[in-house]
């Protein structure tokens, strides 16, 4: 929709206990996918962090920067978030 920011996802995560089962089932599933998918490449990158909390730290990353869209803050900031945490990634 128009004027909508952040990932719908996301932003309808607190939304699932209002959805029929079988939807939160579809929705959980697809999570699920999505997550073994960036584990693998997670793990191709040989982190020296468990492969396990990167994944975490990603998703958390996402999951902040697509709410934020919805405060309409400064996006010209959001280069630099995604450029400094890229670079933490690296380190880990």
């Amino acid at each position: 929709m128009r004027g909508q920011r952040g990932c719908f996802a996301v932003s309808s995560m607190r939304e699932l206990e209002c959805l029929p089962r079988e939807v939160r089932n579809m929705i959980l599933e697809g999570r699920q996918t999505l997550r073994e998918l960036m584990m693998r490449n997670v793990r191709a990158e040989k982190p020296k962090m468990d492969a396990d909390a990167v994944c975490d730290l990603i998703s958390v990353f996402f999951s902040g920067l697509s709410i934020e869209k919805n405060l309409n803050l400064d996006q010209s900031l959001d280069h630099l978030k995604v450029s400094n945490f890229m670079r933490m990634l690296r380190s880990v």
